[in-house]
């Protein structure tokens, strides 16, 4: 317990974006040249100094469809071997629903007979009981210090791409005395006071490059944001970034269908000032992924007529298409004027879902305003609304869009 308890840090880093990689694009070998284009996590220091050549990691993590790997190679000017006592690795996790997990490495003496194992971390309390049975870990002996792999299996860590996530490789240096750490080092995040990484030290799939390339491409660095998600909007598994502004959609993933990492976007046309009232993600078209469902609501003509409207995009045959869009209401404020209509979606189970609009309400109606009036008084225009019928319609999706059904 005196290893990791009471080394609170404050610093903290922007968490490192880690793109998926096939479940077998690492060998379990202690061999690193598989790791050369991956990103390296930040180090801190909860005890004493992290600075080649006395200790110095370099950690990084990746992830499959159902695994974890960490890799760890650690700068050590002595190490002491041990299970209980010496040098210590500790591996925390706290997921983006806030259950945590946790093991201790064994380092032992790395090589067989005494070659490092998977423990549980006792000073975790319930979070660090169980070693999953598939997990596995491969560790070496350098000239400058040690090094090896972890493997686990994503089962074990639930929610992994739903979030940020607080992760820490505790490494605890016994160079003097084998049962008094002289260096802690937390590679990915510091500690909090009870030793847990207090703050994200990665996100698992999010491709935040690609939305920063989008604005560098097409020049629209200065939209104003409306709205950013990060979901499986695809439903393979990985999680996409969703960036709504004043002039585009975009969904920028690290596998995109139809294709590799990049970015979709869809420039909708909006007129200046308009307001995004709605966001969410919801599955409609009876596909893998959910639709993105957007109300907005702005004038039409500046100073006389506003409207709302609900639009729906969807990731279909490797484009970014708008699949639906109506208005819902319509209205004049200085007159009193609205015509406003219900949206809902309707059906359930599987396959597409319908969309319904309507029947259309109109307030603030009186002859006044909806005919011309000779004589004496001012001439009244009528106020034409977008309908032509005042019974709901319902829209049926075919092809890549929902079409309306014969009345």
């Amino acid at each position: 317990a005196a290893l990791l308890l009471g080394l609170a840090g404050p610093a903290a880093a922007e968490p490192v974006s880690l793109a998926p990689a096939g479940d077998h694009a690492f060998k379990l070998d202690a061999h690193f040249h598989d790791w050369s284009a991956r990103r390296v996590l930040p180090v801190f220091s909860a005890r004493g100094q992290c600075e080649a050549p006395d200790l110095h990691p370099t950690v990084q993590v990746a992830y499959g469809p159902s695994t974890v790997w960490v890799a760890l190679q650690v700068q050590d000017d002595r190490f002491v071997a041990g299970d209980t006592t010496g040098d210590a690795l500790n591996l925390r996790f706290v997921l983006p629903d806030g259950s945590r997990r946790a093991l201790r490495v064994a380092l032992n003496d790395l090589e067989p007979p005494q070659a490092a194992r998977l423990m549980p971390d006792t000073e975790a309390g319930d979070a660090g009981k169980k070693v999953p049975a598939d997990a596995a870990v491969v560790a070496t002996a350098r000239v400058d210090g040690w090094a090896l792999e972890v493997r686990l299996p994503r089962s074990w860590l639930p929610g992994f791409t739903a979030g940020p996530v607080r992760f820490a490789a505790i490494i605890a240096d016994a160079d003097a005395d084998p049962s008094t750490a002289e260096a802690v080092c937390a590679a990915g995040s510091a500690l909090d006071a009870e030793g847990w990484p207090a703050n994200a030290a990665f996100i698992a799939g999010d491709p935040a490059e690609y939305i920063e390339k989008f604005k560098q491409e097409t020049g629209h660095a200065d939209g104003q944001v409306l709205h950013e998600a990060v979901a499986d909007l695809t439903g393979d598994g990985e999680a996409e970034r969703l960036l709504v502004t004043d002039r585009d959609i975009v969904v920028a993933s690290h596998a995109l269908p139809e294709g590799g990492g990049g970015y979709l976007y869809f420039s909708h046309g909006w007129p200046t000032g308009t307001q995004l009232v709605r966001a969410e993600l919801t599955e409609l078209d009876g596909r893998p992924g959910p639709e993105i469902v957007l109300e907005r609501s702005g004038e039409i003509v500046p100073g006389e007529t506003e409207a709302r409207v609900v639009e729906i995009y969807g990731l279909r045959g490797g484009y970014l298409k708008r699949m639906f869009a109506h208005k819902l209401s319509e209205s004049v404020p200085r007159e009193q004027l609205e015509a406003s209509a219900p949206f809902k979606v309707v059906g359930a189970g599987k396959g597409p879902r319908k969309l319904q609009v309507g029947p259309v309400v109109v307030k603030g109606y009186n002859p006044g305003n909806a005919a011309d009036v000779d004589g004496d008084r001012p001439a009244y225009f009528r106020f034409v609304w977008p309908w032509d019928s005042t019974k709901p319609q319902t829209y049926a999706l075919q092809g890549d869009a929902w079409q309306p059904l014969s009345r």
